[in-house]
């Protein structure tokens, strides 16, 4: 789908905007059924279902930024990315600090984990990668330099960490946003509507936990409901978006990203209990800190953009 010029430069609006926010409108529609289902069959605490409304309100909201900041232009959409790395790095270096205690220059950690993915900017995989290397070294040598004592080694495996979980991916979906708004929304919307749906089908279909030692809140009813409603999601969202990939590639592609979704999500909840707090922060409303919302998105990303390259599609 090409791009529509709107603005000089690298300002522009992508034509693909339009379906990207119809599917959202979709996607909000079919969460009030989900919710008024689970209010009917379920009937939870009034406190803990406003919690559900609340979260799904946020859902739509994440979901029609995303996709309309990424149709503005990469320019548009990295100060956005910035935040997020801000945010996820003060996340995790917080939780290295409860458990394990100070880090050493984490100002300067913070800062370079910050500004590393506008290497996205730059508009190639090899770009991305070599600022992420470089930023890795500096952030481990720093606090050596600058203090001139033996950092902590969980202030340097830390930052060698959260280069590559964080910044990294967050680099190369600001690279996908603007190479390819197609892929980017298709991987936006399907992602974050994962997120959704396993949790309001797990509410729905029982408690039955899958993971209870991990991540108690995973239940086998919200997974199966999920994986399948993303499946028929991503080849919804091939055809609006006009992707041209084939059923089976599309099919492929979507198990991939709830597969590598999951396991992300369990990462992230077992360095929760390694550190001993319930969210990595209290910043979102119902959803905890963004690296809570977002913990999925950055270990999926790698695997879908690396996915795109070799289908390809529509600029």
């Amino acid at each position: 789908m090409p791009a529509t010029p709107a603005l000089p430069g690298d300002f522009r609006v992508n034509s693909a905007i339009v379906p990207a926010l119809s599917i959202v409108g979709g996607l909000g529609a079919f969460g009030i059924i989900l919710v008024g289902l689970i209010g009917i069959v379920r009937k939870p605490d009034p406190a803990k279902y406003k919690q559900v409304w609340l979260k799904l309100g946020f859902q739509v909201l994440f979901l029609a930024g995303f996709c309309g900041l990424g149709a503005l232009g990469k320019y548009v959409m990295a100060p956005l990315v910035v935040f997020l790395a801000f945010r996820c790095w003060y996340e995790l270096l917080r939780a290295l600090e409860t458990r394990y205690g100070p880090i050493a220059t984490p100002s300067i950690v913070l800062v370079l984990g910050s500004i590393a993915p506008l290497a996205g900017l730059i508009g190639s995989f090899a770009g991305v990668l070599h600022t992420v290397f470089a930023g890795t070294w500096l952030a481990m040598s720093l606090p050596m330099l600058i203090t001139r004592r033996p950092p902590p080694l969980h202030g340097i495996l830390g930052a060698a960490f959260a280069m590559f979980f964080v910044s990294a991916p967050l680099g190369l979906l600001l690279n996908l946003s603007f190479e390819n708004y197609a892929a980017f929304a298709f991987f936006i919307l399907l992602l974050m509507s994962h997120d959704a749906l396993a949790e309001g089908f797990g509410r729905l279909l029982g408690k039955t936990p899958l993971w209870p030692d991990i991540s108690p809140g995973k239940t086998l009813g919200g997974t199966l409901g999920g994986v399948v409603s993303c499946l028929v999601l991503g080849y919804v969202l091939n055809q609006a978006l006009h992707l041209n990939w084939a059923t089976a590639h599309v099919l492929a592609v979507s198990a991939g990203v709830v597969l590598m979704a999951a396991i992300g999500d369990l990462i992230a909840s077992s360095i929760k209990r390694e550190a001993g707090i319930k969210d990595f922060g209290k910043i979102l409303p119902a959803h905890g800190g963004v690296l809570d919302r977002i913990d999925s998105l950055l270990f999926t990303l790698p695997f879908f953009f690396a996915a795109v390259r070799m289908l390809g599609g529509p600029d």
